[in-house]
């Protein structure tokens, strides 16, 4: 079934090992992702995760030469619309058939990747050699660490060129949220991250409130 592409969100193509791509129900199109975190660390405990940390990682850093790799070849292919001829895409709806973004998005939290920055500044790079400019970038994040000015610095390198930074808020009071983050730590300060990361970065805040253990949120 066609429809079926858009529920399979695998962060597995082929045989790379830091790059992978999807097609979003959400964004209508294809989306090229980032596995920056590949040792499945997080600094979150989410319990809705779908990372599986029972599995020991196939990688425990990133291989930046790779990663870069791995993403021009992918952006190659898009452009070309050679990846719709991929079995995995071949079922593709055509007003799907189109890259969407590229996003910084995998086993972890993106902003604890020393290299972030220049991460993007590739990315950037690649996105005017195969002439991309209208295709944004996309940096989810879950705002722990938004009033680092190290990780602040490294988001500033998506300005010239569209960009989303998605900010996650999963909760409005603070023994819901350590429920939902995994970890003891503050709301207030996830809120304030948020607002000052706002002063300097345009921010679309991403919310999921699911039913866990036949209890809906609350």
């Amino acid at each position: 079934m066609k429809t079926a592409i858009l529920s399979e969100h695998s962060r597995q193509f082929e045989q790379l090992r830091f790059a992978y791509a999807v097609v979003s129900r959400r964004s209508r199109g294809l989306s090229l992702g980032l596995n920056v975190n590949p040792d499945k660390i997080c600094n979150f405990d989410c319990p809705y995760c779908q990372v599986d940390r029972a599995v020991a990682p196939r990688d425990k850093s990133v291989d930046f030469e790779v990663l870069v790799s791995e993403i021009d070849g992918l952006m190659a292919l898009a452009a070309s619309g050679a990846i719709w001829q991929h079995a995995k895409f071949a079922d593709t709806p055509d007003e799907y058939r189109r890259l969407n973004d590229i996003a910084f998005a995998g086993d972890g939290e993106p902003t604890t990747y020393p290299r972030l920055g220049e991460a993007i500044r590739e990315v950037k790079r690649l996105r005017e050699k195969h002439a991309l400019p209208e295709v944004k970038i996309i940096v989810l994040t879950n705002a722990l660490l938004l009033n680092k000015p190290e990780v602040m610095q490294a988001l500033s390198e998506l300005k010239g060129g569209p960009y989303e930074v998605w900010a996650k808020l999963d909760a409005g009071t603070q023994g819901y949220f350590e429920y939902i983050a995994g970890r003891k730590l503050s709301l207030q300060r996830i809120v304030d991250n948020i607002a000052l990361a706002g002063q300097q970065l345009e921010i679309t805040i991403q919310s999921l409130f699911p039913t866990l253990d036949g209890e809906d949120p609350g």
